[in-house]
């Protein structure tokens, strides 16, 4: 078509929330914890590139990503509509509708959780729900195929100075923030 939104767009735009002018097809966000971008193989040229959020995708541009196992989002409901939505679910089940969180931060942040969403834990007017990374990404980009394509692969060592505090290497902190223990994922 010839809108603007689906002309070519950066990649860091492909992640944010819009709404396409000509499908009026909502796209949700997508955030660090739902997929990690390995590569983008241009669509003409068939030649990858490491991702920027620069990077320019277009019609029929591969992305090779890891997605992840499992998304939480902390949160407030955003309006009337989505507390009904939420009023008689119990930790442990799954949202039949979607629903709208406040993910707050000081300004008011809305982020639409699917339908199959596990709630799990309330307090006072406080959620917490689990869901499928790749049920949003399906959302935004259609069906996703495993790559049988060869990659390769960069092995870093980083210091716990390094990564973002929301996530350790090791076996993470008690009541602190998550660890990614590879170390017990390879053996």
């Amino acid at each position: 078509s010839g809108c603007a939104c689906c002309q070519p767009m950066p990649l860091a735009r492909a992640a944010c929330s819009f709404t396409c002018r000509v499908t009026h097809a909502e796209w949700l966000p997508l955030t660090e914890q739902d997929w990690t971008v390995v590569c983008i193989q241009d669509p003409k040229t068939g030649v990858r590139a490491r991702p920027r959020e620069d990077t320019i995708l277009s019609h029929g541009s591969l992305i090779v990503m890891l997605g992840g196992v499992h998304g939480v989002a902390k949160g407030r409901p955003w309006a009337q509509a989505d507390v009904a939505t939420l009023r008689g679910v119990k930790p442990g089940e799954e949202l039949k509708q979607d629903v709208r969180l406040d993910l707050g931060g000081g300004q008011r942040s809305e982020f639409r959780l699917l339908k199959g969403a596990k709630l799990r834990s309330t307090a006072q007017d406080n959620v917490v729900l689990e869901y499928d990374p790749m049920a949003r990404i399906e959302h935004n980009f259609g069906q996703v195929s495993n790559f049988d394509g060869d990659l390769e692969v960069e092995l870093l060592w980083l210091r716990d100075e390094a990564v973002m505090p929301r996530r350790l290497l090791g076996r993470g902190r008690p009541g602190g923030a998550e660890g990614l223990d590879l170390q017990r994922r390879l053996s």
